[in-house]
Parts: structure tokens; sequence; C-alpha cells
């Protein structure tokens, strides 16, 4: 939280805060309401949700433990939070990535290492409590905080449970700079594969840390980006196409193109997508508005041409947001949602939607002592019927963030 933030909310007088608090009271039809705040465990992931409306997510450290899965659950009188799964201090890991749920409940994420001397892991949970290690990985070789995906994934459909996981990992492989892997079930075991070692090509031309969320087409293609790397060192986005048993990758785009970083730099923002018409979406964390600051929403065409969307922090208060750290999500045919983790009004993030031009929708810290939350993480969870899900790393009364749901 910044000195920004803080001197903004030391400032903030009643009328204001009284203004703001009528304006969210109306929230069950149309603006932000707050599910569950935490308190001592923020969470870690953004939230997915299943076909019964349960939403699924992770929270970070904590005195006791590494972090927890936890569920939460509607119900007449509000949410109930359920922890499903505690990751104890001795393992020596902490959740890392968004989860995934198969069609018979069972949830699939990463662990990475808290600090100690070994690798990662990949996981399945299952609904009665059932921890299972899918692939462990050698030491400084773990999953980045990159979701899982799989064929199907883009158009909302849950996981079969017997097709292959993809995902990225930040580092190792042969070069240290990241690979992208599938995971195979084969009867009691999973079959774990590099499908690609990134910096491959001089100079990592190819790029270098994926960080991202991998989006998979309906021919088998997987599209992500990388944090670094590239003809300019701003990262890239890629594609990955399966072809006679091995995978190609093709640069689709380098960020960074040029001086000031005007089209986005560092994409580290959990997913880009593909549109209806094949184009690639998605946001960088700096860039647009100078190298240092503060973000683009970006399109990029299957030809390569990049549009920016919107380039962050046009205003000096940066009333727009700033830092966008999770993916657009479709809010019907023309209009995408987004939030940034800065910025806003109160400078603790905001809300934005783009449907041919720009607009902030709701500004964080907006109710006496960030009771709505602040600093939110990761992309939003729609549910279909025009409410959309996310999580807060910081306020919610206790100060350790919040789940929320959001109604345009």
């Amino acid at each position: 939280m910044s000195l920004k933030y803080l001197a903004r909310a030391g400032l903030r007088n009643f009328a204001i805060a009284a203004a703001a608090l009528a304006l969210c009271g109306s929230a069950g039809a149309h603006g932000l309401k707050t599910l569950y705040a935490f308190d001592g465990t923020p969470p870690q992931s953004a939230p997915v949700r299943d076909a019964a409306g349960n939403l699924y997510g992770t929270t970070g450290v904590a005195t006791q433990n590494l972090g927890t899965i936890y569920r939460l659950s509607p119900g007449a009188h509000g949410w109930t939070l359920t922890t499903l799964y505690s990751f104890t201090t001795g393992a020596g890991l902490i959740p890392s990535s968004p989860l995934i749920v198969d069609g018979a409940g069972n949830l699939y994420g990463t662990a990475a290492p808290n600090g100690v001397q070994r690798g990662g892991e990949i996981f399945r949970l299952s609904p009665d409590g059932a921890y299972k290690v899918l692939h462990r990985f050698a030491q400084n070789r773990y999953a980045s905080e990159g979701a899982l995906t799989y064929r199907g994934a883009a158009a909302g459909l849950p996981y079969d449970g017997t097709s292959p996981l993809y995902g990225p990992s930040a580092i190792g492989g042969r070069t240290a700079h990241g690979t992208v892997f599938s995971l195979t079930p084969n009867g009691a075991t999973w079959d774990y594969e590099v499908i690609y070692t990134f910096c491959r090509r001089a100079q990592c031309r190819d790029g270098w840390s994926p960080f991202d969320t991998l989006t998979m087409d309906g021919g088998g293609n997987l599209y992500g980006v990388t944090a670094s790397g590239g003809k300019y060192v701003g990262g890239v986005a890629f594609k990955l196409a399966p072809a006679a048993g091995n995978w190609k990758e093709t640069v689709l785009y380098d960020f960074c193109a040029k001086a000031g970083c005007p089209d986005g730099s560092t994409p580290i923002s959990n997913s880009a997508t593909l549109d209806a018409a094949g184009n690639l979406i998605g946001t960088t964390f700096i860039g647009g508005r100078g190298d240092a600051c503060c973000g683009v929403a970006y399109k990029l065409a299957p030809d390569g041409t990049e549009t920016v969307l919107h380039a962050f922090c046009p205003n000096l208060d940066c009333s727009d947001g700033s830092s966008p750290f999770g993916g657009l999500t479709p809010a019907g045919a023309t209009r995408l949602l987004g939030v940034t983790n800065q910025g806003g009004t109160n400078d603790a993030g905001a809300i934005f939607a783009l449907s041919g031009q720009f607009r902030t929708l709701y500004s964080f810290c907006a109710q006496s002592d960030c009771a709505d939350g602040s600093g939110p993480l990761g992309s939003l969870a729609g549910d279909g019927h025009n409410h959309f899900y996310g999580v807060t790393v910081h306020g919610g009364g206790a100060g350790s963030g919040t789940v929320f749901e959001f109604t345009p």
C-alpha cells in the first residue's frame, strides 16, 4: 500500500465517504458487494466458479500455515467460507496459481516453494479433501502464477479430467528461462513433458519467463506472453503450434517496440485471451504513458498488428487506474471488463470497462475503512448473468482482502 494511498485515505472527508457508501448501498442490483472479508490470510489468486455457483480460491501465508484452498458457497443468509486444505509450514509450499475445476468437483493448481531448497508441484484436491501430487518439479523449476489450462477452457467448459493440462514455468528448463509443459493422465499417474523451452534463440528473442495463463484455441494451438525477452526485452506474445509431435513457437509481437514503450511492456497479467475474431487481448503491467508507467490494455490481430485499447494513468491522479495485474473478461458481445491493482480515485485499484471507449466503473476503498477492499488481483470471473467475481489483497475491515461481486 503506497504512501500516496495512505495520505489520501487520511484526507478523505465524511461527505465523500457517505456519498460513496450511498452509491454502494444498491450493489445487489448494480455496483460492488463484498461477499467475504479475510482476517489475517489474504487471497492469493483470483476466484474460479463451478456450475453450482461456488467460488474457489487460495490464500497466502498466515502464522500457522503457508496458505489454504477454500470454497465460498452462497446461501440464504450470505456466503460461507470452508477451508478445504491447508499447506503446512513443514511442506514449504505456497499455492501460487488460480485453480481450475473439473466436472467431478476436483480442483487443480500449482504450489511454489517458500524460499526453501526444493521445487514446486502440481496438485489435485478431491472433494473428499484428498491431496494428490500430480508432478513434483526439480529444485528451481516450479510453475509460475499462471493457471493450468486445457482444451475447452476458453469456452468456459469444466476440465474433463482426462485430456492434457498445459501450464508455464517461469524459470527452469535447459536455459533456466522458463518452459511450457503438458501434463497428461496415464492411468494412476500423470506424464509430464516440456513442450517448449524459452531463450533458445540468440539474446532470448523468443522471450523468457512465461507468467501468463495460457489460452488454447479450437485447433489446439497455445497462446501466451512472457514477462521479458524478445527483440526489445519488453516481453513477447507467442503462439505454440503442435507439429509432427513437436511444438513450434512463433513470436506474434515484441512489446516495447518504440521508445518509451507506448505499446506496453512486461505483460504479467495472468491471462491473455482470444476473442471471437481470433485477436489476442490482454494487459501489460507497465509501459503506455512511459516505460515505467502504468500499463496498457491491448488487442493483437492475427497478422501481428497491435492496437492499444487504453494506456492507463493519463491523468496525474491516475483516476482511471494503473498497473493492471489481470486479464480482460468478456461481458457481452462487445464489452470487456478488467481490474487495475493501483490507481483509481482512491489509489486502491479500479474496475474498468472497454467497449469502443474506456470507462472506470468502480474505484476501490470507496467505503469507510476500505470495507470494500483495495488492491484487486487477477481477472474477474463471470457467471453468464452479468455478475462478476474477484478478490482484493488489502482492505475489507481486517485489512486482509476480500472476495467481491460486481454487477456493471
